[in-house]
């Protein structure tokens, strides 16, 4: 496996690809599956989630509940080159197999899916993280390429929420969708927006989750890209659930090229003040 080499600059003047031939030393390696994550006591701080830094602060992936990777290693958490943060890498190779989803896809996430607050119907919350996208993150031939979404809990098919890179148009893509039902065939609404581009991002966002009126907000580098009023998750499913929960990573069409997407500072706050 090609190793993604970070910087530790977190906005780039320049959009390049940093990569090298050497392997991860073993002892670096987080190699995790889909069974749960140890997970830390709150300690009182006024973050939702995690309970204090970030999501890939504590050096694993002991803050989220699971890991959807096959093989493991394919994801990690590792420290960024030339800084003390830690950052979660998200590699695939063309060969993978998808064990949860889409068999033309490809999936590399990490899940959690035991928030208290800010992810049910009627809540609200905001959230932000910074990626980091090279040359070969997103193949031509995989125009949908999802790196953070909320996901409904208990239901399949699309997402309510969730941000991507159009390779057919360069552009951001938001996807949202809402409705009565958790499995109705309601249209999933992607909104493109701004210019992508290989390097460092920033994002921040905002969610009301209303399977009527919901409405949400996303920055890209302190731009407002999207503000739309829309409905965003579903009715109560068959055992009564609301709950949607977030995953970020990779899950993207298949492609022929190795990928890897690296996410950091991830984390999740009742108030946009909230998040530092």
């Amino acid at each position: 496996m090609r190793q993604l080499r970070l910087d530790g600059r977190r906005h780039p003047t320049r959009p390049r690809l940093h990569l090298h031939q050497a392997r991860l030393a073993p002892d670096r390696l987080a190699a995790h599956d889909a069974r749960p994550c140890a997970r830390r006591k709150p300690v009182g701080v006024t973050l939702i989630w995690p309970p204090s830094g970030d999501a890939y602060s504590y050096g694993d992936f002991s803050a989220f509940t699971a890991v959807q990777a096959h093989p493991p290693e394919r994801a990690s958490v590792r420290r960024s080159d030339g800084s003390d943060r830690f950052v979660g890498v998200f590699h695939t190779e063309p060969d993978d197999v998808n064990r949860w989803g889409k068999p033309d896809s490809q999936r590399c996430e990490a899940l959690v899916d035991h928030l208290l607050r800010g992810a049910s119907q009627g809540e609200e919350c905001w959230f932000a993280w910074e990626s980091l996208f090279t040359l070969e993150s997103f193949a031509p031939e995989a125009h949908w390429n999802v790196f953070t979404q909320w996901h409904q809990h208990g239901g399949h098919g699309p997402p309510p929420w969730a941000v991507a890179v159009d390779t057919r148009t360069m552009q951001w893509k938001l996807q949202t969708k809402g409705g009565d039902e958790l499995d109705a065939p309601t249209p999933t609404i992607p909104t493109l927006a701004g210019s992508y581009e290989p390097g460092w991002h920033a994002f921040l966002a905002f969610v009301s989750w209303g399977q009527d009126n919901g409405h949400t907000s996303l920055w890209v580098d302190g731009d407002l890209l999207f503000d739309l009023s829309t409905p965003l998750g579903f009715s109560p499913d068959a055992k009564g659930s609301v709950r949607n929960y977030l995953k970020q990573g990779i899950y993207g069409r298949r492609q022929s090229v190795p990928r890897d997407v690296v996410h950091a500072a991830l984390r999740i706050g009742d108030a946009r003040e909230d998040l530092g």
